[in-house]
């Protein structure tokens, strides 16, 4: 995860603005050091004034430095700041640590965010509520971030921003992920959800222990099945026998299945039909 580092000496390596400078420290690797005026008037291979020195961000990863310098030369150098203030107060709502890749993308989603804003150009964010209920910490930590960006600016912004900056918290929590998955986990479990509630006519309980296991299998699965690591299993006995033993749970397995493979070219085993029939059964039919 980049870190923020000492004061130390550091020369510069090349100017992304004047508040901004690309170094390099002992070990070899890039650091972007930032500072009011850092840059003014300076020339590449100057000493860096420490008295300027704000904050300085290292990664072991030079190609995340390449990326991250190159986007800080293109924005405002406050959005790197209050990035890195939402990053630092998400620890208090998420225990797994977010890889590097999460100060690129909230960067250029604030820079984003507030360029369409200034446009009146309102984003809908059709996963609100997927990403409300299936990843209740970090839609808190977007929460809070959307409170210091209003107040930074001093502007009003939709509940829909707070869903964006949590499901960009999700996939730096997945080391080799991208947006496009956490997307697609949430749009799958939203087509699922709907598939059960439709076969049996009723509104399933979010609430209760069955439904959190239901919706945890479900998001296994689908990162499983996106991922291509698909776990290899025989289930025929436990399929045909579970088949007949809840048929309207198998019913609706077969109808998730087809759903599945229409809308998303997702085909799933049997083995992943044996626990989905099962965690439909105990959301849907079994009183506790």
């Amino acid at each position: 995860m980049m870190i923020f580092l000492g004061v130390r000496t550091l020369k510069i390596k090349k100017i992304l603005n004047n508040n901004v400078v690309l170094s390099e420290n002992k070990d070899a690797h890039e650091v972007v050091v930032m500072g009011k005026g850092l840059a003014f008037q300076k020339k590449i291979g100057e000493a860096i004034d420490t008295h300027k020195i704000e904050k300085v961000f290292t990664s072991r990863n030079n190609v995340f430095s390449e990326h991250f310098s190159q986007l800080m030369s293109e924005v405002a150098p406050e959005y790197i700041e209050l990035a890195s203030e939402i990053i630092e107060d998400s620890k208090a709502y998420i225990d797994e640590p977010l890889n590097d890749n999460i100060y690129i993308a909230l960067v250029d989603h604030i820079s984003f965010m507030i360029s369409r804003f200034k446009l009146g150009h309102k984003v809908k964010n059709a996963l609100l509520w997927e990403t409300k209920k299936f990843y209740p910490n970090e839609y808190k930590a977007g929460c809070h971030a959307l409170e210091i960006l209003e107040k930074h600016f001093e502007i009003s912004l939709a509940e829909d921003e707070a869903g964006f900056i949590a499901l960009h918290l999700v996939n730096a929590q997945q080391a080799a992920g991208n947006m496009g998955v956490t997307s697609r986990v949430a749009e799958v479990l939203h087509t699922v959800i709907g598939i059960v509630q439709f076969h049996y006519g009723i509104v399933l309980d979010d609430t209760s222990l069955n439904y959190a296991r239901f919706i945890t299998h479900l998001q296994f699965f689908v990162r499983r099945v996106i991922q291509s690591d698909v776990v290899e299993n025989d289930e025929a006995f436990l399929y045909d026998e579970l088949s007949y033993k809840y048929p309207k749970a198998y019913t609706c397995v077969k109808k998730v299945e087809a759903g599945l493979v229409e809308i998303y070219g997702m085909e799933m085993r049997k083995s992943e039909q044996v626990y989905l029939l099962l965690h439909i059964y105990r959301v849907a039919e079994k009183k506790i």
